[in-house]
């Protein structure tokens, strides 16, 4: 995204490229973003969706550790991560898991569901195509 290449040039402390982990941003750095959007030549719009990328995923809720240091837009400690923020980051993540163990197990599930239904499908057609001696008229 363009807008978060134009935060990684002028804050590259506070936006690293391929940070891993990333680092815990402080609270109300969206405020000091606003002060540079002319700066930045971006809308609030635009500032506001990059802060809900950067801050969306395992990368950033690894990072939001009880007591980690969170960031200004220089890179220097600008507050604490609580420990409400770790234990929400924490069940972020864990929603995200499940989601995605979720996904992976719909497809097996499926495919055991069809397999399973392969044997009944098949005896079924199996005595339709062969009569029974006893409905089979003399």
């Amino acid at each position: 995204m363009l807008t978060i290449g134009k935060l990684q040039k002028r804050f590259p402390k506070a936006f690293p490229k391929n940070p891993s982990p990333k680092l815990p941003l402080k609270i109300g750095i969206f405020e000091d973003l606003l002060a540079h959007a002319t700066e930045l030549a971006l809308t609030e719009t635009e500032l506001r969706a990059a802060i809900k990328i950067w801050c969306r995923g395992s990368r950033y809720w690894t990072s939001m550790v009880e007591g980690a240091i969170r960031v200004d837009l220089s890179g220097e400690e600008g507050g604490r991560v609580s420990p409400e923020d770790g234990v929400r980051a924490t069940k972020l993540e864990e929603g995200r898991l499940a989601r995605v163990a979720s996904k992976a197990a719909a497809p097996e599930k499926a495919a055991v569901a069809e397999n399973a239904a392969v044997p009944e499908a098949a005896e079924v057609a199996e005595r339709a195509a062969v009569p029974d001696s006893e409905n089979v008229a003399d």
